[in-house]
């Protein structure tokens, strides 16, 4: 997962790495503002760090790839700043 600090895939970039079939949630620091999953698979991506929806699904977002480059605008509202941690799987579609 490739994840950028602001909009647009400005400011400091990473790419971070993740666990496939497991529970295991992977971290983010909640400084991201930019989100890319890698081709062929589905990311949800969390407000917490325990990756569970807690608000009836208002606290995570699922994205593929290409991902989304202003997590202030998206169709599940604004996740800019907001998101610490994410799973990936296997994209069945």
């Amino acid at each position: 997962v490739f994840v950028c600090e602001h909009v647009f895939w400005g400011g400091k970039c990473e790419a971070k790495s993740y666990n496939l079939g497991t529970d295991e949630c992977s971290l983010l620091d909640e400084q991201t503002s930019s989100v890319r999953p890698d081709p062929g698979f589905l990311c949800i991506f969390y407000t917490n760090a325990v990756c569970r929806d807690f608000n009836d699904g208002n606290d995570s977002i699922a994205l593929k790839y290409p991902g989304s480059d202003d997590l202030c605008e998206t169709d599940e509202g604004d996740f800019n700043d907001q998101l610490r941690a994410f799973q990936c799987f296997r994209d069945v579609d």
